[in-house]
């Protein structure tokens, strides 16, 4: 085994050096560990002795091996961890590597050349009063009562009188109508 520079002792790898057959008791420095190990702690103190061989190649292939890199994302830690819209940031692109990140490939996601945004075929009728008020809202992102009267077949009067208690005017503005839920929700009283 190679020898660090700067060592002293021979490169003999006899399981025993100067010192080295000692009592191994020795080395306990800690109280319980010297009690355990029958000795007075008193007595017991640090090794001071030379380090055997194997000891020594043990450590030294130790300390010199290179250290396996670990994949740490600082970034990704804390708040955008828990982003839920953190998954579409990633989507951009397809990133593959070896697990220690050597031979990284990144390239460009479908988004950048063509449409992923899939399309829906706009609905022509519903089956009753609630799947008419999804569809109006899904669509348009308001409650429309003549949306809601075609899909249902039927005039904006009467698709008003189906939608009694699940819609309502909005009191901030009059053509506009919002679900019960947002209406009767909050301060309602004044």
């Amino acid at each position: 085994m190679k020898r660090a520079p700067g060592r002293a002792g021979s490169s003999s790898s006899s399981p025993t050096r100067s010192g080295a057959s000692r009592d191994q008791s020795k080395v306990k420095t800690g109280r319980e560990d010297a009690l355990a190990d029958g000795l007075d702690p008193a007595e017991a103190g640090p090794y001071t002795g030379s380090i055997p061989d194997e000891v020594y190649d043990e450590l030294y292939e130790q300390a010199s091996a290179q250290p396996q890199p670990r994949r740490y994302s600082a970034h990704l830690q804390g708040a955008i961890a828990r982003d839920p819209r953190l998954g579409m940031v990633l989507a951009i692109e397809n990133f593959q590597s070896t697990f220690d990140g050597s031979d990284a490939v990144a390239t460009k996601t479908a988004i950048f050349t063509e449409d992923t945004t899939p399309f829906k075929d706009k609905a022509v009728s519903a089956a009753d009063i609630d799947e008419a008020l999804a569809i109006s809202f899904d669509e348009l992102g308001y409650i429309s009562p003549q949306r809601v009267a075609e899909l249902l077949e039927v005039s904006v009067e009467d698709a008003l009188d189906q939608a009694r208690g699940k819609i309502y005017p909005s009191l901030h503005d009059a053509d506009q109508w919002e679900l019960a839920t947002v209406a009767l929700s909050g301060q309602v009283r004044d």
